[in-house]
């Protein structure tokens, strides 16, 4: 007998997970901190060194991956003022030889410095005893020892006390668990293929991704977070009308409570940079569609956070879309979210994921508001306000019909 668990039939519909609208409030709140903010959530940054990875043997035969590797370096380098490290693999002892070139990268750095990561090249995942470990592999694939990235980084990048974001764009990106503010944005899933010939590689891998996104990063001063930059790759990924990517890149993310993403930004003082802009639902060629079960969510929930998210902007408004509230014993909450936040959404059971939604973006840009925060601009933020307080004739929404100003006092009136 065949087992009943389908896609169209999966368990959980009958055994469904639920949430508070408290605990989803909270998630809402934890996602939506994607962009950079002067604050105490913020670690400023002291450091920020560099270190690419490549093979010797994929330089400029093999997957000839040179000229992009060293084009993300000069970017970082020059745009960015970072500490650049180059390691090439050589097929003698090359596992020792990466971890002796991580030992000198992260030397001295504290938890206010930041190390980024950067491979391309070729990539396995391989099944052991503690799960799926990645594998770095030379050209011709098969025929030399291979590099266990995770155990290296298990065993020491996960320890140490810096920030890390590591850039892994190769085939079979496997993912596992990171240690404590450690993230990987890696080109695609287990067994996925990010390219098969060095032609399709240079125009369509991560590692071409990542240089446009930071070229014009850098280009308009703007300060982008970890989030912001996996949405962009993400964005040009999955879009119909935009340059085909054989993978959709992967994020994975693991933050003490109440931390801000990692970001990346200039070590020289510079007033003209400024926090990227947030990105609305309707400016997104690409959104996310999901659905949360509320089990103490009745008939006023909807205009309950429709309210919140008018109150809660910027951050919230026209970043987050409530679709529909449909009664299922308690509530399904059918809402729609930009990819940034879909990727700073923390995992919980209740929130699943439906599909993806595409539209043709022709609405103008708009700005937020700004104001001065130390030596740059950065946008306004307040955190979002818990939405079970706004119900009745004094609510956000009813002031706004009335025209009552949000801080509750009536106008003044004009005398004739």
């Amino acid at each position: 007998m065949s087992i009943p668990w389908t896609s169209h039939h999966p368990l959980s519909t009958y055994r469904p997970n639920y949430m508070t609208k408290d605990e989803f409030q909270r998630c809402l709140e934890s996602a939506l901190r994607t962009y950079y903010q002067a604050g105490d959530r913020v670690r400023h940054y002291k450091n920020v060194r560099v270190l690419t990875i490549m093979w010797e043997a994929d330089r400029d035969e093999g997957l000839r991956v040179a000229s992009r590797s060293d084009s993300l370096a000069d970017v970082l380098q020059h745009s960015y003022k970072y500490d650049v490290r180059r390691c090439i693999l050589s097929s003698v002892d090359p596992a020792g030889s990466l971890q002796d070139m991580l030992k000198v990268v992260f030397n001295a750095l504290d938890e206010d410095n930041l190390v980024i990561i950067h491979y391309v090249g070729h990539g396995f995942d391989r099944k052991s005893d503690s799960g799926t470990e990645q594998e770095l592999w030379i050209s011709p694939t098969g025929f030399e020892t291979p590099v266990n990235f995770t155990a290296i980084r298990r065993g020491f990048i996960d320890e140490t006390a810096p920030d890390v974001l590591m850039l892994i764009d190769c085939c079979h990106s496997g993912l596992s668990a990171v240690g404590t503010n450690k993230e990987i944005i890696a080109a695609g899933a287990s067994e996925a293929l990010a390219y098969n010939d060095s032609a399709i590689y240079q125009r369509e891998s991560m590692t071409t991704g990542l240089i446009q996104q930071l070229q014009h990063a850098a280009a308009s001063t703007q300060i982008l977070t970890s989030p912001q930059l996996y949405a962009r790759l993400a964005t040009n990924a999955l879009r119909q009308d935009g340059p085909p990517f054989r993978t959709t890149p992967l994020h994975l993310q693991n933050y003490e409570e109440g931390r801000a993403p990692i970001y990346l930004a200039p070590l020289f003082t510079a007033d003209e940079w400024v926090g990227a802009r947030n990105m609305f639902i309707f400016q997104q060629p690409v959104t996310v569609v999901l659905e949360a079960h509320l089990k103490d969510a009745n008939s006023e929930t909807f205009r309950e956070l429709k309210e919140w998210i008018m109150r809660s902007r910027p951050p919230c408004v026209h970043r987050v879309e409530v679709i529909d509230v449909i009664p299922s014993g308690s509530a399904v909450l059918i809402f729609e979210v930009t990819l940034e936040v879909w990727d700073r959404l923390p995992a919980h059971a209740p929130i699943v994921f439906i599909g993806f939604k595409h539209r043709p973006v022709v609405d103008p840009v708009v700005d937020l508001p700004r104001e001065r925060q130390g030596s740059i601009f950065v946008e306004k933020e307040r955190d979002p306000v818990g939405f079970a307080k706004y119900a009745g004739s004094t609510s956000p929404f009813a002031q706004l019909k009335e025209n009552i100003p949000l801080d509750g006092k009536a106008p003044a009136k004009v005398k004739e």
